[in-house]
């Protein structure tokens, strides 16, 4: 991945070096489109914008032409740059077509181009703008974009109100963050990278933070494999797991049972109630009793999960004050009614920032009203939410939803599986058992978040192919399919 800034600079040095970036981008374009195989019968709408990107739409156009195929291309604007202009000039010298607005009729187009704002974007939309685009997306055409979706920002995710919405892109030089979380995954469509060279040298090679995709080969899970039988429960983790307020008890059996089925030695479920269920009859195994059990030994315990099911009136205050001026010894995760709790109390925060090895796995809101930001801001840049809040807490960071992000003080880890069918109660629960699961099994924290993660799309996506579509796949369902997917990873290598 490269920044904005690295990427301008890319460009200069290869005008330096006497490549013509334009020229290989429209090469990779037309390869790409060659390969979607639609009928030179067919016409093929470029819409071009007034600068780079719409040079590359023109440029696109011209090699179209020269292959047979019928291209018309919409000059989006007026006064394009003088590189697009001598561009479009070329393409009406081949008799191409230039058109001002946009089609009434589109019913011999297979293929629209979206060749207009391109990745320098930093603001809304025009009206007229808007209006384009807005036809753009009515119409039942294969849309490709080029280098991003026109209105979406790839380095922050943010989509502006009008933004087409592409059936595939195909980006430029390097890959960008943005396409691959909040509400980009569902605009970019599939996202092909075309690097055009890969010899050139820049002065700053690295983004701060680091910025990887959250793949098995990025994982290291190793630690889970069982290699001896002289074991016992305690080798692999004492799990505590405390929340649970009234009404609230299904959220605690989700994440304990998670917890269970991928491998934890023992799972205790600690309740913030004076009166709780003595066992969970649809697994046993599970050991229950109350918070302040739990609390009396917590120094017995790999890892504690506070906050599941737990709520947030005077009695749940008063529990995570005392886990937290505790100063568990224990790796902490922190989720749910846990978070909500710390955004309503600055002293908490503080407190809180100070205790060691610890986690918290946010959704959107609770990162909203931890951080005092609007939940648009937060979806708008959802790196720059996750590295605040990694600062704030000096912790690790799960912030979930479509493309979930994980985040040390190094690196942000972009999680690209799972999907819709995530989208129901419970999974927030029966992730944060399998992420503590994993911790007392000895994975440290990042990783085991990590995996957590990427194991839980892993099982939606492989339901999604078994159920053959997205709704009704429970917590429950996910738990059980966690459990195989994970054993066909550690003792059968059999699953990517």
């Amino acid at each position: 991945f490269l920044t904005l800034t690295q990427l301008r600079q890319f460009e200069q040095v290869a005008k330096k070096s006497g490549l013509d970036l334009m020229d290989l981008a429209a090469n990779s374009v037309v390869t790409y489109i060659n390969s979607l195989e639609f009928s030179k019968t067919k016409t093929i709408l470029i819409v071009a914008g007034s600068g780079n990107n719409g040079g590359d739409g023109v440029s696109v156009a011209i090699k179209l032409k020269e292959s047979g195929y019928k291209v018309i291309v919409l000059q989006a604007y007026a006064n394009p740059s003088i590189n697009t202009k001598n561009l479009i000039e070329h393409f009406k010298k081949l008799h191409g077509k230039v058109i001002f607005k946009f089609p009434a009729n589109l019913s011999n187009c297979e293929l629209i181009v979206d060749a207009v704002l391109g990745i320098g974007i930093a603001k809304e939309l025009d009206a007229k703008t808007k209006e384009l685009f807005t036809k753009i997306n009515k119409i039942n055409k294969f849309i490709l974009a080029l280098d991003t979706p026109s209105g979406l920002n790839p380095f922050t995710g943010m989509v502006y109100d009008g933004c087409i919405k592409a059936n595939a892109t195909l980006t430029f030089i390097s890959d960008k963050v943005g396409l691959y979380t909040g509400e980009a995954v569902d605009f970019v469509g599939q996202v092909y990278v075309e690097r055009l060279v890969e010899t050139l040298k820049l002065k700053d090679e690295v983004t701060q933070p680091n910025y990887v995709f959250n793949t098995i080969d990025n994982i290291q899970y190793q630690r889970l494999i069982r290699r001896k039988s002289n074991t016992n429960k305690g080798t692999f983790g004492l799990i505590g797991i405390i929340g649970g307020g009234t009404s609230m008890y299904g959220s605690l059996f989700l994440a304990g049972r998670a917890a269970m089925l991928v491998g934890g030695g023992k799972v205790v479920l600690g309740f913030n109630i004076d009166i709780h269920p003595d066992v969970d009859f649809m697994m046993p195994e599970l050991m229950v009793g109350s918070a302040n059990k739990i609390l009396k030994n917590l120094d017995n315990y790999s890892v504690l999960v506070v906050g599941p099911g737990l709520g947030t009136d005077a009695k749940a205050l008063k529990l995570l004050t005392k886990v937290i001026d505790l100063k568990p010894k224990c790796k902490l995760i922190f989720d749910a009614d846990a978070l909500n709790l710390l955004a309503k109390h600055q002293d908490l925060q503080i407190k809180f920032k100070q205790l060691e090895d610890k986690a918290i796995t946010p959704h959107p809101l609770e990162a909203s009203r931890i951080l005092g930001i609007d939940i648009k801001d937060i979806q708008d840049n959802r790196f720059l939410t996750i590295c605040l809040l990694q600062s704030k807490f000096n912790c690790n960071v799960l912030l979930k939803g479509a493309g979930s992000l994980i985040a040390n003080a190094d690196t942000v880890t972009i999680n690209t599986n799972g999907g819709c069918a995530l989208s129901n109660a419970g999974q927030g629960d029966a992730l944060c058992g399998i992420i503590a699961s994993f911790i007392g099994q000895g994975l440290d924290s990042f990783n085991a978040i990590k995996f957590a993660v990427y194991l839980q799309g892993l099982s939606s996506d492989v339901l999604v192919g078994e159920l053959g579509g997205y709704n009704g796949i429970t917590a429950t369902e996910i738990i059980t399919k966690a459990r195989v997917l994970l054993n066909r990873r550690l003792y059968m290598d059999v699953i990517s």
